[in-house]
């Protein structure tokens, strides 16, 4: 979700969100099989690159796979 309020041209918002579906499409395997439903939202105020929002998503990903793995065991 990428907020009307930061970015006021539909275009901004929909690049965004499609960064964001991809880098997370790609990274999802990071999570081993984790089963949980998601929402990401955008509150940066700039429109980051590809390889920015990619880099993120991962450590954002592992950070979550590792405190599910924590929980489970």
């Amino acid at each position: 979700s990428v907020p009307k309020k930061s970015f006021k041209r539909a275009v901004r918002r929909n690049y965004l969100k499609r960064i964001i579906r991809e880098s997370y499409r790609t990274q999802k395997g990071l999570l081993g099989g984790i089963n949980a439903d998601m929402l990401f939202i955008y509150e940066g105020r700039s429109i980051c690159t590809y390889l920015q929002m990619k880099d993120t998503m991962a450590g954002i990903l592992e950070k979550i796979a590792s405190t599910a793995s924590d929980v489970q065991a």
